[in-house]
């Protein structure tokens, strides 16, 4: 599992990059899927490891439209992806309402389903698939979350 950490990766190898900004509705998240996949496929990942991407990138753009934007619509999230020598990089740029993802208690997977709290399954998931995560905010209030995942030998 890997741990969020502050600040932005150092990464080496850039291949290439590409962006997508959508506009903060749940109707534009089928846009990311396509280009997650995409990206992954293209830096060598498996199906699996790309399915899992693609989740654990879904997952953290919902919760910027819901959460970040209270599903008005108003307000845009873009997505950068960087394909590494032996990976991909994911960049989550958005600028909705204020969020400390370091403040967020670790769910309690444990907890039957009517005892558990509300909140932190995402940065949970996202912990689990990618093997760095990190956040930054910006003086203008724009959040980054970048989230690392390197090839293995399965790929």
């Amino acid at each position: 599992m890997s741990e969020l950490k502050p600040g932005c990766p150092k990464v080496t190898g850039l291949i290439s990059t590409t962006s997508i900004e959508i506009d903060a509705d749940v109707s534009n998240l089928a846009c990311i899927g396509e280009f997650i996949r995409e990206n992954a496929e293209l830096a060598g990942f498996n199906e699996k490891d790309v399915c899992a991407i693609e989740l654990a990138v879904d997952e953290m753009v919902s919760n910027a439209i819901i959460h970040g934007y209270g599903e008005q619509g108003v307000g845009k999230v873009t997505v950068k992806a960087g394909v590494l020598k032996g990976g991909l990089m994911i960049t989550i740029e958005e600028g909705g309402r204020d969020f400390d993802p370091f403040t967020m208690a670790e769910p309690d997977i444990e907890a039957s389903l009517s005892d558990r709290k509300i909140g932190g399954l995402g940065l949970f998931l996202v912990k689990q698939i990618m093997d760095e995560f990190y956040f930054e905010k910006t003086e203008e209030n724009t959040k980054r979350f970048y989230l690392l995942k390197r090839l293995s030998a399965d790929n």
